[in-house]
């Protein structure tokens, strides 16, 4: 049986150019993914950013979800997020 695991994938800004902060920080500049909001970073298993394709996400969080299924193990893929934000996108 696998943990829980969060993941998160940052959009990209809208057209309107939103200026709320939210910052995508690469692993290597800090320990583990992160993403600052504000003055608070907050830390992922996983982290997608802007430029994340719909494949990355899968490949990153659904193949192994799927896999586990054919082996007769039950799972499940929440997808979090605000009306228009591209959930099912």
């Amino acid at each position: 049986m696998q943990p829980i695991r969060v993941a998160v994938r940052i959009r990209p800004k809208s057209r309107k150019g939103e200026s709320k902060a939210c910052l995508y920080r690469d692993p290597s500049e800090t320990q583990g993914e992160a993403v600052v909001v504000g003055s608070k970073i907050v830390r992922f298993e996983r982290v997608f950013g802007p430029k994340s394709s719909q494949q990355d996400v899968y490949f990153g969080c659904g193949v192994g979800l799927v896999d586990s299924l054919f082996q007769g193990y039950n799972a499940c893929l929440f997808a979090y997020g605000q009306t228009g934000s591209g959930k099912t996108h």
